[in-house]
């Protein structure tokens, strides 16, 4: 709360006074002079949940048989308590398994409102990036009509002189 106008009758905490949140408060009100011109008590109490922000959805590629380490971050911020770290599970930096998980993060704030959002991770087994990278090389550039055809590529790889080994 700042500083109101004493002339209009609007009142503002007093000197060294701040306003705590979740606890019953006595302060002393003081108009723009600092003169003393009442007291008021009153209960502040939180009652909104944290706002939890979470990545985007992630797809990742698996890099050993056991899954992929995938990292992200998510954060947390509260109307009270201000921004605060999200904590997630399975933690960022895990190993995930092939297939598809849902990572859940929430946090808790002081008066004991929480918060959650949740996001998927995909990790792509070997048969799922072989048949992204097949999709990708069949819609490239080189097996379009209007560009160079692969029976294109073919017929010229087949003509090329091969290269001699050089020996010395």
């Amino acid at each position: 709360m700042t500083g109101g106008r004493a002339d209009r009758g609007e009142l503002r905490p007093g000197l060294g006074q701040h306003l705590r949140h979740r606890h019953d408060h006595g302060h002393l009100l003081a108009d723009q002079r600092g003169r003393n011109t009442g007291t008021a008590s009153f209960t502040v109490r939180d009652t909104t949940a944290p706002t939890i922000t979470v990545p985007a959805n992630i797809t990742a590629n698996a890099t050993m048989p056991t899954g992929a380490v995938v990292t992200y971050s998510a954060s947390a911020s509260d109307v009270v308590d201000g921004p605060t770290a999200a904590s997630c599970a399975p933690a960022s930096g895990s190993t995930l398994a092939v297939g598809t998980i849902t990572v859940t993060c929430s946090r808790t704030d002081l008066a004991g409102n929480t918060g959650t959002a949740s996001f998927t991770v995909t990790v792509k087994g070997v048969g799922q990036q072989l048949t992204d990278l097949q999709a990708k090389v069949q819609t490239s550039r080189w097996n379009r009509p209007r560009g160079r055809t692969c029976r294109t590529l073919r017929r010229r790889w087949a003509r090329a002189t091969p290269l001699r080994s050089v020996t010395s």
